[in-house]
């Protein structure tokens, strides 16, 4: 199971930049948290269709390389992201 957990890391980890980058603009637009995880969950969901939809061209996959992830591990990383925007926004909402 950790080694499986650290897999997941280091597929978060090339998208953790942008992630981060989403949370921090949509902080700016509007710091409600669940406006902020149903924007990223709908973000990931056109990642994931142009994941499907792109796989004859590849060009998506190879640049991110994210070829094998599933829904489970989609899931997975979604789930670490939330917990991490969330940490990130309270603190936010402490200072302010």
């Amino acid at each position: 199971m950790l080694n499986q957990f650290k897999l997941v890391l280091l597929r978060y980890k090339p998208i953790a930049f942008w992630s981060f980058t989403t949370t921090m603009v949509l902080t700016i637009i509007t710091a409600e948290i669940i406006y902020v995880l149903i924007t990223k969950l709908f973000l990931i969901a056109i990642l994931g269709y142009a994941i499907y939809s792109t796989t004859t061209n590849g060009e998506v996959v190879k640049k991110l390389n994210i070829a094998s992830v599933s829904f489970k591990w989609a899931s997975l990383l979604f789930l670490i992201d939330s917990v991490i925007t969330l940490g990130y926004l309270l603190i936010l909402k402490e200072f302010k």
